[in-house]
């Protein structure tokens, strides 16, 4: 072969190769296909009454090419959701549903599957509000998605259904939106239970046990010891509201150690017993242990001991035969990469990050840290935390704050707000009066 044949060979041989590369640029990578996004959550609307029929809606996604609806029915707290013996499975997979007498006293839930040629992602609704008899009044704010008459179009935040971060999510409970959870200090008697302004509160959490040096549990140092808890708790729940227990706080110091290797499985069975034993819905978890909190993110102990909590509570039942609620209280303004190790495992985190200072933009930017570091997908999953114990110097809120942060966190689609403390907002309950317009009680 001559010289300038073998030259025009490798020309054209070198055009080629480069025509092909440009023709493969032109596809996308594989590891850009990929499947739907939920970047809102479904929801429901219609009448929660037999006769009437629900509609789904999809909520918002990217890149779904279609969408397949599946119907279960809840317990009247929102647990347990299964598909109704009863039914015909086909009618399960309509983007409608049509309320029947076997509904009653239950509440809905709606997963959306959305599908496209990469793969599919399913993602899940509130639950509804109880699902009447036919011919009941329409109460207000009794229908479609968590009670709101109308479907939650979600937000922007790139929402998940509750539990879908991992394997701890399995027994999650789907608390929804409008919800407010307010403290109540044992040893403060500052303030009788009987003024407690009940249709601002969803939740009501008692502060607090302490963690000891060993497996037991602190009764003592924070005055719960001088309280009928069993009786606390029934008067909470004589006003349809949930009651909690509270372990921690600032003072405890001792969570590295009733959760080290030798103490977490008799720490972990006391805790769980004792809110058995009391009435109790849930137990919520305030560790600020500055063994941990020194340590760098994440921490193993720490994730370790809250996983082991929210998988005891979630394998037993309450007394009304639903699933234990674990909350976590968390500074989202420095403490979101400690949540990033054990995100999928709480049902509920309150974010008590009491900033009087902090406008809208700054709690988009401690929500998104919570998405991102925290690994916290969902938004019904937080209440964001204000502070209306005018004691507190530097940290409070005025009550026309209260009203701007409950109102920030129904439009971002959050699960709602919490109020550090019921005492320190006083028997008047300026902040709980800005808050009441936001909050969805319970049907």
């Amino acid at each position: 072969m001559n010289r300038p044949r073998l030259v025009l060979l490798l020309l054209a041989a070198s055009a080629a190769l480069a025509g092909a590369a440009v023709a493969r640029s032109a596809s996308p990578p594989p590891q850009q296909s990929r499947a739907p996004v939920s970047e809102g959550l479904p929801g429901i609307s219609g009448t929660p009454q037999v006769g009437y029929v629900l509609h789904a809606h999809p909520g918002r996604w990217t890149g779904a090419a279609g969408f397949t609806y599946r119907w279960q029915r809840c317990n009247a707290n929102g647990a347990h959701c299964t598909m109704a013996p009863a039914r015909q499975h086909r009618l399960y997979a309509t983007s409608t549903l049509k309320l029947t007498k076997s509904d009653v006293g239950h509440r809905m839930r709606l997963s959306v599957t959305a599908r496209n040629r990469w793969g599919k992602r399913t993602a899940w609704s509130h639950v509804t509000a109880k699902i009447r008899k036919a011919g009941s009044p329409n109460t207000p704010g009794s229908g479609g998605s968590g009670g709101s008459g109308r479907p939650n179009p979600g937000t922007g935040f790139g929402s998940t259904s509750p539990g879908s971060g991992g394997s701890g999510g399995s027994g999650h409970v789907n608390l929804g939106t409008g919800q407010s959870v307010g403290f109540w200090l044992a040893w403060d008697s500052s303030m009788q239970e009987s003024q407690i302004q009940w249709n601002a509160l969803t939740q009501v959490d008692l502060f607090a046990l302490e963690t000891t040096n060993g497996t037991g549990l602190d009764t003592t140092s924070l005055g719960i010891d001088n309280m009928n808890v069993h009786g606390w708790v029934q008067m909470v729940h004589q006003h349809d509201r949930l009651a909690l227990i509270t372990i921690g706080g600032i003072s405890d110091q001792n969570w590295h150690n009733a959760c080290n290797d030798t103490n977490r499985s008799g720490f972990v069975s006391n805790l769980v017993n004792y809110m058995k034993a009391n009435g109790f819905d849930g137990v919520d978890l305030d560790v600020e242990d500055g063994a941990w909190t020194g340590m760098l993110p994440p921490v193993a102990p720490w994730s370790a001991c809250v996983q082991a909590i929210a998988k005891a509570a979630h394998a037993t039942t309450t007394a009304a035969d639903a699933t234990p609620i674990v909350s976590t209280d968390v500074d989202q303004t420095w403490m979101a990469p400690y949540v990033g190790g054990f995100a999928s495992y709480p049902d509920q985190f309150n974010l008590m990050g009491y900033q009087s200072n902090c406008d809208s933009s700054c709690m988009v930017q401690q929500i998104q840290a919570m998405q991102t570091k925290g690994k916290v997908s969902s938004l019904s999953r937080m209440t964001i935390g204000m502070d209306a114990d005018q004691g507190d110097n530097g940290m409070t809120v005025t009550s026309e704050q209260c009203g701007v942060i409950a109102k920030y966190a129904a439009d971002a689609g959050l699960g709602g707000v919490m109020l550090w403390t019921l005492q320190g907002d006083g028997p008047s309950h300026p902040c709980l009066d800005q808050i009441a317009p936001y909050v969805t009680p319970p049907q």
